[in-house]
């Protein structure tokens, strides 16, 4: 389970940065670019909240107590604490995609 998040994140952070090349390229004022850069990250930071969200909300997945850690470490949620489902907050995947590298192997 930890490989698929921790490639999800891999690729949308490969996304973000071509993306941010792309804006960079196309963009004649600074103050434009950044703008652009703000909201094609906002866009991403959701779509990867959303489905991590869609694939870890699933009640028949079942994590052990180490998974779920790291999970909540990353995401600031998607486990589940005395059945309920606690969502990953975008703030959160913001934070991890700015500092990520990849783990070490699994």
């Amino acid at each position: 389970m930890m490989r698929l998040v921790y490639h999800m994140l891999g690729v949308v952070n490969e996304i973000r940065i071509i993306s941010n090349t792309r804006i960079c390229k196309e963009c004649k004022s600074e103050e434009l670019r950044i703008e652009w850069q703000k909201e094609a990250e906002k866009f991403l930071i959701h779509k990867v909240a959303a489905g991590l969200d869609q694939l870890l909300s699933n009640e028949n997945l079942r994590l052990d107590l180490n998974t779920s850690r790291e999970l909540f470490s990353l995401t600031g949620g998607g486990i589940r604490l005395n059945g309920e489902y606690i969502p990953v907050q975008a703030t959160k995947i913001e934070e991890t995609l700015k500092g990520f590298s990849l783990p070490p192997q699994m």
